[in-house]
């Protein structure tokens, strides 16, 4: 590929918002009688680009493609032959001059209000190279606006009893699990390590026997555990109030901006830049309450402890907080998180406060500190990136398209990987692990660049699905997003059942299971062959996310994510709907199971 085209691709994967749009695009609807329509879409192309007409796929570019549900609208206009530049002069079909592309479209059923139009392709003016990814809603003359499922949709009963009941998703033990891991590894924090002589004097200096010493320090763990409870206690409260209410926080796009900016603060102060400090009457408040050892006294030293380690364990916790409070258990699980966080970090210093002379084993703060506290700022960045990412995916902002996540991603660990290698060259150990973080960083490059590369493994969750790209190449021809009118016309046309895909944008385990289970060579033929897939995201932003949260809630009894129906081509379910399961050969079973009941009800 020529150098100005491999400049301009990176420049659009690192900068994708800062082209200009010059191509206007506009669609237009005719009734042509009852259930007939001629759609239109139009584009003006402004002077000096062009829109590639051919498809070059061993380039990476791919012919303008504009349809809507599934059938394609041809282009009136005739290409013309152009001697590319940007690929050493070939010869490629290009439009230069405006476009127009219609076809009469016959609706079965009832004519909704609006219909959408899809367009993909590439452009080029010899010097920028920009992707074509366009959604047109045009209105139909006469249509009816669909009815809100809620409102329609009783609780569905699987018409055969095969496959496994599913159950709202409980991981609570892993998150609890994972929540003690981090109260451990807050310890090494810089924040959390030096108060470890403070708690140790504290209670060395009292005058209390050895019994009632090890009592005290109970007391102390467990006031830490109860602190961090507490955190939990307005969002179980609040989840009485509404069932969707944590979702709702968990994917609202201006929460995940204000961690997104909160992850970027910290990691500039972890990088040195300055030092972050609550308000000085917080601390000192609570540090006068705890100059005894009665049980107020003790209180408030797990207090203090809370408060003044805010700086380096408020990342933690926020990231815990944001990753559980969705689905209908999210209090539950927020509940398991943080108990699980203040019991990590209560261990120790319970331990400590029993057993003061431990001290003496400890290392020492130094050098080994500030390489952790540089450490934790990349990290920082990287889970920054995240909350982006899922504001930009639930509102389609278009900002980190997945080649442009795992490139950012994959710079910060290659500066991670040469700043840890800078450090102490001449460590084997160091060494070594600097070279195994850049190889980790090269590699998600080429993940984000290669069509071919495998799942990114338990990194899956975090980038965005695959179907979120700059090429259009990667998009699935035989999933149906957010359309599940269309699946249901489609499954009746081709006699298949429907496999029905409640999804979210900001989901973990939904990109989980489309990386790893639905990638299975089985599970992915049947699903291709025998099935009709369409996917409903749940937290869009808007009417249309309503509509699939409702008909999940009102048609499935659940609101937790993803979750999986076999639907009949009539709309009525097969079997047991089931959540997540990383399992293939169970995926596969349910599968068949849909099948077969397909066979036994003779829908």
């Amino acid at each position: 590929m020529h150098i100005r085209l491999t400049i301009s691709v990176i420049f659009l994967f690192l900068f994708p918002a800062m082209l200009p749009a010059q191509i206007a695009w506009k669609g237009e609807a005719l009734k042509i009688n009852d259930s007939t329509y001629k759609l239109e879409a139009a584009a003006t192309i402004e002077k000096g680009w062009h829109i590639y007409g051919s498809d070059d796929t061993a380039d990476g570019i791919y012919a303008l493609k504009i349809s809507c549900k599934n059938q394609e609208l041809p282009v009136t206009n005739e290409a013309g032959l152009f001697a590319d530049p940007l690929f050493s002069r070939k010869k490629l079909s290009v439009f230069t001059k405006n476009i127009i592309a219609a076809k009469e479209i016959k609706i079965t059923g009832t004519v909704p209000d609006s219909a959408e139009i899809s367009i993909t392709g590439f452009a080029s003016n010899n010097i920028s190279f920009l992707p074509i990814e366009e959604k047109l809603h045009v209105a139909l003359p006469g249509g009816q606006r669909h009815a809100d499922p809620l409102s329609t949709t009783t609780r569905l009963q699987p018409l055969v009893t095969c496959g496994a009941e599913s159950k709202p998703e409980s991981n609570a033990m892993t998150i609890f699990l994972f929540g003690l891991l981090g109260g451990l590894l807050a310890l090494l924090t810089p924040c959390v390590f030096p108060m470890v002589p403070l708690v140790v004097s504290f209670f060395a200096g009292s005058r209390a026997g050895k019994d009632r010493s090890i009592r005290l320090g109970l007391l102390y763990g467990f006031f830490i555990v109860l602190l961090y409870q507490l955190v939990s206690l307005p969002f179980q409260l609040l989840h009485g109030l509404s069932p969707r209410l944590l979702n709702d926080i968990a994917t609202n796009p201006w929460v995940n901006l204000l961690f997104f900016v909160v992850f970027v603060v910290f990691a500039l102060s972890f990088f040195g830049l300055f030092e972050i400090y609550l308000p000085g009457r917080i601390g000192s408040a609570t540090d006068a309450r705890s100059s005894s050892d009665s049980v107020p006294g003790i209180f408030f030293m797990a207090l203090t402890l809370v408060v003044v380690s805010f700086s380096c364990t408020g990342p933690l916790l926020g990231t815990l907080l944001a990753g559980t409070v969705s689905g209908s258990s999210g209090a539950w699980q927020l509940s398991a998180g943080l108990g699980g966080f203040g019991l990590g970090l209560g261990i120790p210093f319970a331990l400590f406060a029993m057993f003061p002379h431990w001290l003496k084993k400890l290392p020492r703060s130094g050098s080994w500190m500030l390489t952790l506290k540089k450490f934790l700022a990349f990290v920082e960045l990287a889970l920054a990136l995240k909350f982006l990412s899922n504001a930009d995916l639930i509102m389609h902002w278009g900002l980190l398209k997945r080649e442009t996540f795992l490139c950012i991603w994959g710079l910060i660990t290659l500066i991670l990987g040469a700043w840890f290698m800078a450090g102490n060259i001449h460590s084997l150990v160091r060494l070594t692990t600097s070279v195994l973080i850049m190889l980790g960083g090269y590699y998600l490059i080429y993940a984000g660049f290669s069509n071919s590369a495998p799942s990114l493994g338990w990194l899956s969750g975090f980038a965005p699905p695959r179907e979120y790209s700059l090429y259009a190449s990667r998009q699935n021809p035989g999933r149906i997003i957010n359309d599940y009118d269309s699946a249901l016309y489609k499954a009746k046309k081709e006699h298949k059942p429907v496999l029905v895909d409640f999804t979210g944008w900001a989901c973990v385990n939904c990109r989980k299971m489309e990386e790893s289970t639905w990638k299975d060579p089985e599970v992915d033929r049947m699903m291709q062959e025998k099935y009709i897939v369409v996917s409903l995201y749940v937290d869009d932003k808007g009417p249309t996310g309503a509509r699939w949260a409702a008909f999940e809630s009102a048609g499935f009894g659940q609101l937790s994510q993803p979750l999986y129906a076999l639907m009949t081509p009539d709309g009525k379910l097969l079997n047991r709907p089931v959540g997540y399961t990383p399992d293939a050969t169970k995926y596969l079973a349910w599968l068949q199971c849909g099948l077969d009941g397909m066979k036994q009800t003779g829908k």
